[in-house]
């Protein structure tokens, strides 16, 4: 049976880490975006509660 992996043609890692810095790099602006959704999620709630509570304060 053969290898199914395929051996690098070269004895450093230059590929191996270009793609890691590349992953990371993607997955760092997932989470940079993950993190402004939240941020206009949290404000959109307050919002909502500053309503809300300005509509309780009137039903009284």
């Amino acid at each position: 049976m053969t290898d199914p992996i395929r051996r690098a043609r070269t004895d450093t890692f230059e590929h191996t880490i270009s793609g890691l810095l590349t992953k990371r790099a993607d997955l760092f602006g997932e989470a940079q975006k993950l993190r402004d959704r939240l941020a206009e999620i949290k404000n959109d709630v307050a919002a909502l509660d500053r309503v809300l509570g300005s509509l309780a304060t009137r039903a009284i």
